[in-house]
């Protein structure tokens, strides 16, 4: 899943340290499986204010080929939590 962040604060972070990324079945809005941290290195830098990275979160999961939705969610369980719905595409 190709993603950008921008920092728009006023203060630099290290978006790994800040942000959490799961995704999430529809069917039971659980069985979370966190992203491969070997891909997307930039999330372990320092991001200025106004700086953006883009780069691939991997998730790898078998389950998800069952589902006909998956919940893509920052900040799970959170006051902050923004969850995007995705479509499992069939072969």
């Amino acid at each position: 899943m190709n993603v950008t962040i921008k920092n728009t604060g006023s203060e630099s972070f290290i978006p790994n340290q800040q942000m959490s990324a799961d995704l999430l079945f529809a069917s039971t809005d659980g069985g979370d499986t966190d992203n491969n941290e070997d891909f997307f290195l930039e999330r372990e830098q320092e991001l200025k204010p106004g700086d953006e990275i883009t780069g691939n979160l991997v998730f790898a999961d078998s389950n998800y080929l069952s589902e006909e939705i998956l919940y893509f969610v920052y900040e799970r369980m959170s006051n902050e939590e923004i969850r995007f719905e995705l479509p499992v595409p069939k072969e």
